[in-house]
């Protein structure tokens, strides 16, 4: 057994732990905005831990395809927790190791379907829809 197969698992177990530590501390404070947002922000890393653990034991062209398309779930749920802090695409796309070009098309997407025109826009929307109905301090 390599230590790649013993790394990995333990890294993603080490989001996850994070990420409910964090949710709930926001269970108990509903005002803790930042909890929560911590805590999907590891859950996504613990997803792309999982997925790339995936992608390197992949045996075939067809696994590692899928293994990447279902990629963009964490990317799509790190851009939102993210942009919910209000980073700069550059700034997302350095912490996740991409393009900044990705990261302005995963805006625009998860902007579209949600029929907004905007990042700001795409705020608003994450109020209205109750998400994060809680004041908490504000993050860099």
């Amino acid at each position: 057994m390599s230590w790649v197969a013993i790394l990995w698992p333990m890294i993603a177990s080490a989001c996850l732990t994070l990420a409910a530590i964090h949710l709930l501390a926001w269970f108990r404070n509903r005002e803790a905005r930042a909890s929560l947002l911590v805590s999907a922000t590891a859950v996504a890393s613990a997803g792309f831990t999982f997925l790339k653990w995936w992608m390197m034991r992949a045996q075939t062209p067809a696994d590692l395809g899928t293994a990447i398309r279902w990629g963009h779930v964490p990317i799509f749920l790190w851009i939102v927790s993210i942009t919910w802090f209000v980073r700069l695409n550059k700034q997302i796309a350095a912490d996740l190791g991409i393009h900044e070009r990705t990261v302005k098309l995963h805006r625009t997407a998860i902007t579209t379907k949600l029929g907004g025109q905007s990042v700001a826009e795409l705020t608003r929307l994450t109020d209205q829809a109750g998400l994060f109905t809680a004041t908490g301090p504000t993050c860099p």
